[in-house]
């Protein structure tokens, strides 16, 4: 067992008779269960864990390495809401897109582990002793998550079907959004994205969804829309781009993260600049 906050060294824990094997948890207790959002899922449940430290964080969000020494790039930050009353008492308001000159920058995509909760306990997927980094990695995940973890052998004693689950589907209908707000709210409690947030569920409930769709785990934050051709998955702290893919939930469901930001299962990534509904309408068929 290890119990160690994180390690350095994976050689000193590797199991040498073992050329593959899994990560595993202790037992899980009812604290652990709702610190990491663990009752949504069912026995035998594949699905990527709720970012609450360094570790996990990256594991669902990526990360950026700054690139100093080239030239700095103009980059669109956020749009923000303004009001005023001018010299005759008039009102007035608005939205304006925030652009600046900002240090490039390369994207460090998320490695997407993905754990399986199975009999109380919570699995890696299985590891084979030549992927160092990999092991050191779930290893560094299962300390951050439940303090400490163990190996065990890849077989489950018994043949098992693993059903990844890290959205659920809600059926067409009428969700106010405050009803939906605390199912969707990420660590951010930025009141302005959240109005936005507000404002784009309202566009998108109006054009008539026929399903709903609701990120947990590592995927809190992320809400979807789908209508007959495309699916619309949008979110409150990540990325600040609205997401379209084919009208295929089951397409959504079964990839992870890490294979839906690399670009090549959507068909278009729109920012959450003030045109974004104008960008938008083309897919709300």
């Amino acid at each position: 067992m290890i119990t160690k906050r994180k390690i350095r060294n994976v050689e000193k824990y590797l199991v040498h008779n073992l050329e593959s094997f899994r990560i595993v948890s202790p037992e899980l207790t009812s604290e652990i269960k709702t610190k990491l959002q663990l009752d949504k899922y069912t026995n035998n449940s594949k699905f990527l864990p709720l970012a609450v430290g360094p570790v996990s964080k990256f594991n669902a969000k990526g990360s950026w390495i700054i690139l100093k020494d080239l030239p700095k790039e103009t980059r669109y930050i956020m749009t923000t809401h303004w009001e005023c009353t001018d010299w005759h008492g008039n009102h007035h308001e608005g939205d304006s897109d925030v652009y600046k000159d900002c240090y490039q920058r390369k994207r460090l995509p998320p490695p997407s582990e993905e754990l399986i909760l199975r009999n109380n306990k919570v699995y890696s997927d299985v590891l084979n002793i030549t992927d160092k980094d990999r092991i050191k990695y779930n290893i560094n995940l299962m300390l951050e998550l439940f303090g400490e973890c163990d190996f065990v052998k890849p077989d489950f004693t018994e043949t098992i079907k693993i059903i990844r689950k890290n959205f659920e589907l809600l059926p067409a209908g009428e969700y106010p959004f405050e009803k939906i707000r605390p199912l969707i709210e990420g660590n951010s409690q930025d009141n302005r994205a959240i109005r936005f947030l507000k404002d784009r569920f309202k566009f998108f409930q109006e054009a008539k969804p026929t399903t709903l769709v609701i990120g947990y785990g590592g995927y809190r934050g992320y809400v979807g829309f789908q209508y007959n051709k495309y699916l619309i998955l949008d979110n409150t702290t990540y990325g600040n781009a609205i997401y379209v893919f084919p009208a295929n939930t089951d397409l959504l469901l079964s990839y992870t993260k890490k294979e839906i930001l690399d670009g090549n299962l959507h068909v278009d990534r729109i920012q959450h600049t003030k045109d974004w509904c104008v960008r938008v309408k083309k897919y709300l068929k």
